[in-house]
């Protein structure tokens, strides 16, 4: 049941078009179709491509956010330049330790399991899962919003991008290691990784993050043949798999 079709709708029909052309289109659709079984609200998420010169990789937007036209609560992807996408996420990964570390124990596999293609395919449902989680807060999305800024408010380092903290070029870094002995003493951590993970641990524990997380972990482990080929060392196998993006022409 898990892998049939999901409600017929025509926005799932773009969005599970817009997928499927993608050089990862038999998996991404394959996660794609487990989040809407999941959810079956999601068949009327707006999935939107990313433009590939974008400063993001994925996020949701709902309805009601700024920058919103669509009228329908959105996921944006970098779906073109596979090779590119998952370029960006190893070196994430490589400097992210604390990322690796929790999704790995979140999904119960080892840490070099946790390769760039699993990773690009949980964001797209973390991004899913946020937008779960709009679903819910409909009738009142302003109390939702102040729930949130509530939960920023409370970070280590605030509402900062992991990249904004660990650029050296950027001011907020060099901030950082202005003040590093007074945030080492506050927050009782003797190096800045030690900070950055504890900034991060703190992230993702805001109930919006957790609640995201949780949805990508429950599709995949719902989805035990697809976690198991996003695991593997290759992405080759399924790169412009017959029946998916250009090699279906």
């Amino acid at each position: 049941m898990y892998d049939s079709e999901p409600t017929q709708t025509s926005q799932n029909d773009k969005n599970y078009e817009l997928l499927r052309q993608s050089e990862l289109g038999a998996l991404l659709t394959r996660a794609y179709i487990g989040a809407v079984n999941h959810d079956l609200r999601l068949c009327e998420v707006n999935i939107v491509d990313l433009d590939e010169n974008s400063n993001s990789t994925a996020f949701a937007r709902p309805k009601w956010g700024k920058g919103n036209t669509s009228g329908r609560h959105e996921v944006h992807i970098r779906n073109s330049n596979l090779d590119e996408v998952l370029d960006h996420y190893k070196k994430e990964l490589a400097v992210r330790p604390a990322v690796v570390a929790r999704v790995a124990d979140m999904l119960g596999i080892n840490r070099r399991e946790v390769t760039p293609q699993l990773f690009h395919v949980f964001t797209m449902l973390h991004e899913l899962g946020h937008v779960s989680d709009f679903f819910d807060h409909e009738d009142d999305p302003e109390a939702y919003a102040r729930e949130i800024r509530k939960a920023r408010l409370s970070l280590p380092l605030g509402y900062l991008r992991t990249s904004q903290i660990l650029d050296p070029k950027s001011d907020t870094h060099k901030k950082i290691l202005a003040h590093r002995e007074e945030l080492f003493t506050m927050y009782k951590v003797d190096t800045l990784d030690d900070l950055l993970a504890l900034h991060h641990d703190k992230y993702r524990d805001m109930p919006h993050e957790k609640h995201a997380d949780y949805f990508a972990v429950e599709v995949l482990e719902l989805n035990p043949m697809l976690l198991d080929q996003l695991t593997r060392d290759t992405v080759e196998p399924y790169r412009n798999y017959p029946g998916f993006g250009q090699s279906a022409a």
